[in-house]
């Protein structure tokens, strides 16, 4: 009996993190949908991720499934945006910034993220 106490505080410990977090995303392009759901992945503790695409042209449908654990080694706040500018056909250029300064973070020293690209 005292194991099974030792394991249900130690499973609860391990899960607590990720049990309020939770994304859905859609994306629907010109010849296929995809489907992403998770929970958990932005914060510390267990995370389980899933998807499903679909080529809306031929009919043919993939999908896939995850977990993992995440750790927290730190926390930060940043501010930033991004923007997308539209070109010809269906092109586009995207990109984001993002930064905590010290004020911002808490045992992080230096956070900054940036992401730029070309979309079709």
């Amino acid at each position: 009996m005292k194991n099974f106490f030792k394991a249900a505080a130690l499973s609860s410990v391990l899960i607590s993190g990720s049990v309020f977090t939770m994304g859905i995303s859609l994306e629907k392009g010109k010849s296929w949908t995809n489907v992403e759901a998770e929970t958990g992945r932005g914060c510390g503790g267990l995370y389980a991720q899933g998807n499903w695409l679909k080529n809306t042209d031929n009919g043919e449908q993939t999908g896939g499934v995850g977990a993992g654990y995440n750790l927290i080694l730190g926390l930060a706040f940043p501010v930033g945006g991004g923007a997308r500018i539209k070109l010809i056909n269906g092109f586009a250029l995207y990109g984001e910034g993002y930064i905590a300064p010290d004020g911002f973070s808490n045992s992080v020293r230096n956070y900054t993220e940036a992401n730029a690209g070309v979309s079709w």
